[in-house]
């Protein structure tokens, strides 16, 4: 997709990932990892971990319904101190498990209330 020590304007970066500037702006604000270069006015220059970042940010929001305040916890929990996300895979992985842990949560509650209901 981009090379490795390649840097986008926020204009460019919004046009490559399909987000508005004005959400990348806001997701600054919400996500501390999101720390863009910024040039001598002020401009701003996100690299490919960034970029990568945004994206996860924009699947969990706009794809696997996570709210901003849920998304925030699972990028704080989920990305490493060197800055760099984790692997797919894990990403997918942790998912899994938390679904299952729902389901799990669903069938107890459906459990008790047929017991409830048989009575």
């Amino acid at each position: 997709m981009f090379q490795k020590n390649t840097f986008l304007t926020i204009s460019q970066t919004a046009k490559k990932t399909d987000i508005p500037s004005y959400v990348l702006r806001f997701w600054e604000k919400k996500f501390i990892f999101l720390k863009p270069k910024k040039g001598e006015g002020g401009r701003r220059y996100y690299s490919l971990k960034y970029i990568e970042g945004l994206l996860l940010i924009k699947k969990l929001l706009y794809e696997e319904g996570f709210t901003i305040k849920g998304a925030i916890n699972f990028m704080n929990l989920n990305y490493n101190n060197e800055n760099k996300l984790k692997k797919i895979d894990e990403f997918n992985s942790i998912l899994i498990k938390d679904i299952d842990k729902v389901i799990d949560l669903i069938n107890d509650g459906l459990i008790l209330l047929n017991k409830n209901y048989i009575k």
